[in-house]
């Protein structure tokens, strides 16, 4: 019985490894996935440590130096890795909210519609279903966002400029005021411009 074995149904003492379409072998290129994936958390377990961005790519690559593989980590390429990173983390916080705020929605729609068929079906009007409905309704409109209009704040700036040719004449207006001679000055501007005072 142990002479009725197949050897073309053994698996090859040898395989040779797969191959991906640019030659490298699978095995090689899920290595290095591993080894970037360990390096990433490494940089972000220093970041957070308190490190920064030219210790993580110090320490990088002396740890790559050390285990022979060469290459350098670039202070670039830590600030390249930490903002992709918290940019995950942000979509992610983002996406988590929206979920929250779709799952409280609709445990305030379900006691609304609770107490609606509550305060209809019993055929008095209970003041406490009443303010508790009120409430909950306040309640949705805050978490979805429309309990009250969004406010517009519009701001600018005015510049005010004098003549340059109407500050000296004010001030002689002023000067002369004191010296009694305002009058003249004033009546002498309105006749030169065609007006008169009169």
């Amino acid at each position: 019985m142990a002479g009725d074995l197949d050897p073309a149904a053994l698996p090859a003492a040898e395989d040779p490894p797969e191959r991906q379409a640019d030659g490298t072998s699978t095995s090689r290129v899920a290595a290095n996935r591993a080894r970037r994936a360990v390096e990433r958390h490494k940089m972000v377990t220093m970041l957070v440590a308190g490190a920064t961005e030219r210790e993580v790519a110090e320490a990088l690559t002396a740890e790559r130096e050390r285990s022979g593989q060469g290459g350098r980590v670039t202070e670039a390429r830590v600030s390249k890795h930490l903002v992709k990173l918290l940019e995950r983390w942000e979509q992610s916080d983002l996406s988590q909210v929206d979920n929250l705020r779709a799952v409280q929605i609709k445990r305030l729609e379900a006691m609304i519609r609770r107490l609606n068929v509550e305060l209809v079906g019993s055929g008095k009007v209970r003041l406490g279903v009443v303010d508790r409905l009120a409430k909950y309704e306040l309640l949705l409109a805050r978490i979805a966002g429309t309990e009250k209009p969004q406010q517009h704040v519009h701001s600018g700036t005015i510049d005010h400029r004098l003549d340059r040719e109407e500050v000296d004449r004010l001030e002689q207006v002023w000067l002369a005021s004191v010296e009694g001679t305002a009058e003249e000055i004033l009546d002498a501007e309105l006749v030169g411009s065609g007006e008169t005072s009169g």
